[in-house]
């Protein structure tokens, strides 16, 4: 879960309040304390703590689903990933209203300054080839790489349009599409700060963008979020054993950067933060800078 933060009244955490008490029979939420948790510049996010332990609350902005967030896909990839510890257990989920609760995930987030570790490599390795193991459950989208990247370029202006990338990207897409060999449940999101270490195992947490796809691109996401060396990045793939074409990485990672440059530029006037507006555009920037190497 994102780190705790400081206690505050926020404005809107009676409607949360009223929400949880709609739906949740707790006898106990109406003492709950909450607080407020950092979170991407889109959802908002608190921590519950009642009686019987705490809870992670999120309401997601409709802003995410056009960024492609699906809220009933997560909860059900939430069902699965869980059952392997390796998730937060969902409680309840209400994806028409972008509600969410799980278990909170006691532990801290894993720093930018250990994520490339050999050590923590090994880790991540070992909990991606777990997820990529789980037998897909009914119900839980099917995620085209090459399909979210035409959703989100149509979604641009026509000033902002970049014609050179999108060719590219199609060819690159195609490429992958054609050589991929196993279809898997994948997060799509991960990165240090959607892993959770409490001290015995790591837990992957933000699963909205989450789906039935092409495992190669969870590595390549996490490789293009904290890129690796070639020792790293082999201990990386031996931790996360057979089954992943290791000739279609460079490809699957320039894809992934793609669609993330994509996601920034669209997401940039999404957020309700004007500092988030400004982090991400600037995140597009870099994005751009390395599409054109």
């Amino acid at each position: 879960m994102p780190r705790r933060s400081e206690l505050r009244t926020d404005p809107d955490e009676t409607e949360v309040r009223a929400l949880l008490a709609a739906h949740l029979t707790r006898s106990d939420l109406e003492a709950a304390r909450f607080e407020r948790l950092a979170s991407g510049g889109i959802n908002r996010c608190w921590r519950v703590d009642i009686a019987s332990g705490p809870l992670f609350v999120r309401v997601a902005e409709a802003a995410a689903r056009n960024l492609g967030a699906d809220w009933a896909s997560e909860a059900l990839l939430l069902g699965i990933a869980s059952e392997r510890g390796i998730a937060p257990r969902p409680i309840l989920a209400l994806p028409a209203e972008g509600l969410l609760v799980t278990e909170f995930v006691e532990g801290g987030r894993v720093i930018r300054e250990v994520v490339s570790s050999p050590g923590c490599l090994r880790r991540i390795g070992r909990l991606l080839g777990e997820l990529h193991s789980i037998t897909p459950a009914p119900g839980i989208r099917s995620l085209d790489f090459g399909a979210q990247a035409a959703s989100l370029e149509s979604r641009l202006s026509a000033s902002a349009a970049r014609p050179d990338l999108a060719a590219r990207a199609r060819a690159v897409f195609e490429r992958l599409r054609s050589g991929c060999d196993r279809v898997t449940p994948c997060h799509n999101d991960v990165h240090h700060a959607n892993l959770i270490d409490d001290g015995r195992r790591l837990c992957l947490v933000d699963w909205e963008y989450g789906g039935i796809g092409d495992p190669i691109f969870d590595v390549a996401g996490f490789l293009c979020h904290h890129p690796a060396d070639e020792a790293g990045t082999g201990v990386l793939l031996d931790a996360y054993g057979p089954g992943l074409r290791r000739e279609s990485l460079p490809d699957a990672c320039w894809a992934f950067d793609y669609v993330q440059w994509l996601w920034y530029r669209l997401a940039a006037s999404a957020a309700s933060d004007p500092a988030n507006d400004a982090a991400f555009v600037a995140r597009a920037r870099e994005l751009a800078a390395r599409l054109e190497t």
